[in-house]
Parts: structure tokens; sequence; C-alpha cells
């Protein structure tokens, strides 16, 4: 179909993460094909089979080191499947806590390239009860109302979810103290890297980003006891970054964080840094807020 638009379009031939890497000359090393458009020195990429794919969006199932592009000349090139184009998450939340704890916020979240794409695989074909439910489940039963989602199938832009919140789940109340994490559901618990030693590079897939902005309001009657040291923490050759930073401005605390993985696939000879840099961000996610009653 490119060809007679008139494009400069060939196969790419690709092994899907789950077929594994072709090292050697095989006959099924490669599983897939997607297209590559020639436009001078770059290639574009494209997944017909994708729904909600862009060019150089590609699902995560294609981006597997290289691909081998045929052109009908019978030559033939070696073709980097992976992208510096990041995968996007940016929430920002508004806050309100009452003097027993309970919560009641905003919460907007931002969701672009790699991010929106399995947004709209996860949820553009669903029902909106259906999204809402989910959504409560994995962020800690909070309860949803006024959900709105923009952009959910229109590809020229970011995917936008929108919707308010409340919980009685997200902090405790011990005597005449309030304790809760600075990033609530969005703080992340778990590390990602446990082994003690790793023989493979890091496949991230994409470069990425996640931020979070959080402004919260304390009740009337209560003062910050307590807060999270600030934090700012880098991996080896600018690979990444994470900042947290956490302020109290009258009766309300402004929080910043970000999570920045500046490529694709992380080197093996680095990986206790990346293990020790994780959990570094895990204990500050975990670390508490402490409000008290004056």
């Amino acid at each position: 179909m490119l060809r007679e638009a008139g494009i400069k379009a060939n196969p790419i031939l690709v092994s899907t993460r789950d077929n594994g890497i072709p090292i050697f000359p095989t006959t099924d090393g490669f599983n897939y094909v997607i297209s590559g458009v020639e436009i001078g020195d770059q290639i574009v990429m494209l997944d017909a089979t994708e729904q909600y794919s862009l060019p150089n969006v590609l699902p995560l199932r294609d981006i597997n080191w290289q691909g081998r592009i045929v052109r009908e000349d019978g030559t033939s090139d070696w073709v980097d499947l992976t992208t510096n184009n990041p995968s996007l998450k940016n929430s920002i939340m508004k806050i309100d806590i009452n003097d027993e704890g309970e919560i009641e916020g905003m919460n907007r979240v931002q969701y672009s390239n790699l991010e929106a794409l399995k947004y709209r695989n996860k949820n553009a074909k669903i029902k909106e009860e259906d999204i809402i439910i989910k959504a409560e489940e994995e962020n800690g039963g909070i309860e949803i109302s006024e959900f709105k989602v923009d952009n959910k199938t229109n590809l020229d832009k970011s995917v936008i979810e929108v919707y308010k919140f409340s919980s009685e789940e997200l902090t405790d109340v011990m005597g005449d103290k309030i304790y809760f994490k600075p990033l609530l559901f969005n703080a992340l618990e778990e590390n990602l890297f446990k082994l003690e030693k790793r023989e493979y590079p890091i496949d991230f897939g994409t470069p990425l980003v996640s931020k979070n902005m959080l402004s919260i309001t304390i009740p009337e009657g209560f003062s910050v006891e307590s807060l999270p040291e600030n934090l700012a923490i880098g991996l080896p050759n600018k690979y990444g970054v994470y900042k947290f930073d956490i302020s109290v401005n009258g009766n309300k605390i402004d929080i910043y964080s970000i999570l920045q993985i500046n490529t694709p696939v992380y080197p093996i000879q680095f990986y206790s840094e990346i293990k020790e840099f994780y959990k570094q961000i895990v204990n500050k996610n975990v670390e508490q807020i402490v409000l008290k009653k004056v």
C-alpha cells in the first residue's frame, strides 16, 4: 500500500520479544514483519497490525534489539528497533485531607507515546465503568467519581484521564497524628531489581519519564510534624535520574518527583548501581508524612 502511494517502503523482519534474539543466521530467527519507510537516511517504522500505534511508536513486542530491512533490489541491512521517544506518564493531583484522615482529591494523568499505546490497548474497547473499576483496584481501593478520558482513540494527542477520588485507606490515624506516603497510590513500593547478579542487559523498551506533582491541603488545626527529606540521585553515564522535592507552604504540602531513564537498554556492568538506585527510590516513596493536631 505504501509503495502504491509512491512511498519508499520495505519490509523489516523482526524477532518479537517472546521469540528471543536471532544472534546467528537461522530460518526461524525472525517471526514477524513490520514496514519501514526510508526518508533520507532515516527509517520510519510502522506496525499495521497495531490499531493504536503511530510512526516509530511500536508495540513493546516489536522492540527487540534489531530487525532486518529487505529491499526490492535484494539488499538488506540491520535496523535498530529501539527508539529515543520516551514513554511518558505525568500525574497532577490536588488533595484535601480532613481531621479524620479521609482524603478527597482530583487526579489528572497524561499518557504519551508507548504509555498512550498501552493505555489504549488496555482501555479503548471496554466500558467506562470497567475502566473505573480497574483504576480503583490498582490505586489502593480509592472510590472514583466524575471520571473522564480525552483522546482515547485520537492518536494525534496524548491520552488525558481526569477523575475525582476519595479514600479512607490512604492514611493511618493514630491518636492525634495522621500518617501517609507522600505520593499516595503513585508510590513505588517494590524494587524492580532483586537479583544479586544479572547476566543480561536491562531492556526497558524505550526511555521513560514518570512525573508526579501533588498539592496537599492539610486539615485545619493540624501542623506538619515531619517530612521526608529531598532526594536527587543519578545513574552512571547519565543513564537516569530521580528527583524528589517536598516543601510546606502555609497549609499546603507541595511535592514533585520525576523518574527518568534515558536509555532503552541499560548495560549489565552497571547493574549494582541501578539496583541501589531503585532501592533508594522505594525507601523514599514509603517514608511517611506526619501531621499532628495542634
